[in-house]
Parts: C-alpha cells; structure tokens; sequence
C-alpha cells in the first residue's frame, strides 16, 4: 500500500491515472483534427494506395513557355510552393510530387508524381505563373509510366 500513502486512497490513484490516459488520448485528437485544418474550401485529398501499400508514379512531361531560362531551382521551389498552397501539407505528402529533371535549354521537365494524383499535378502545374522572379507558363505534353519514355520526350 506504498501508494496510498503517498496519495491517499487507491480510488484517487485510478482517478489519476484514468485523468492522464483521457488526457493522452484527448491530445492526440486534438493534435490530428488541428492538422487537417487547412485553407476553407480545399480538400485534403485522400491518402490512396496500391494493396501492399505502394502505389504506381506517373511522371509528367512539361514545357515552360517562357522567354528567359528559368534554373531548376528556381522551378522546383514555385512547384512546391503551388502544390502546398493549393492542397497543403497533407496533400503535398500525399502526392508525392517532385521535380525529376529539367532541361535549361529546351525548357523542358519531368515530375514524377503517385498514380492517383496526376490529375492534381497537372492542375498545379497550369497554376504556376512564376520560377523566381520571372514569369512563367507551364504547357504539359503527356503523362507516362516509365521515366524511359519520358526522357524521350524531354529530349524530342
């Protein structure tokens, strides 16, 4: 009875213990429901996924219609400024989207996104109207399977 001494009865031990369980659990709820909070009217999308938890990446071939070169750099932080603006941080993980290559000198790129969210990437990618501090439009030219054929593409 070591801890009815120090606390009293062993009810208050369990009105204790049971206080700081709900309080976990309560924390933990808080915690998920305040990450799904976003921007009102944007929808999280989904988190889908193939049956043993992998799904299939698309990559999308894009040309950046623009009169001066944009780096790579610069491309790659206005996609994800876009895709995190538009879906969030959520949706940003979701998708999975990434700048694979870009040609500086034909402007052209590949992104290499997950199967279900093409279709966003190719929503964000006509959103894009800036890389650095240079206007820009993105024209996409196909989605494909395999990076091979892709790479094709960039160098066609």
């Amino acid at each position: 009875m070591w801890g009815a001494k120090i606390f009293g009865e062993p009810a208050v031990i369990l009105e204790l213990a049971a206080a700081a369980v709900l309080g976990f659990i309560g924390g933990l709820a808080g915690g998920y429901i305040a990450s799904l909070k976003l921007k009102p009217g944007i929808r999280v999308p989904e988190l889908v996924g193939h049956a043993k938890g992998k799904t299939r990446r698309r990559y999308v071939v894009f040309e950046v219609l623009t009169s001066e070169r944009v780096s790579f750099e610069e491309l790659e932080a206005a996609l994800k400024t876009v895709v995190r603006n538009v879906y969030g941080e959520l949706g940003e993980a979701a998708m999975r989207a990434y700048l694979v290559e870009y040609n500086e000198v034909r402007r052209r790129g590949i992104v290499r996104v997950r199967s279900p969210y093409k279709d966003h990437v190719l929503a964000v990618l006509g959103l894009i109207r800036s890389a650095g501090n240079r206007g820009v439009l993105i024209a996409p030219i196909a989605v494909t399977g395999s990076l091979k054929r892709a790479r094709k593409l960039v160098e066609a």
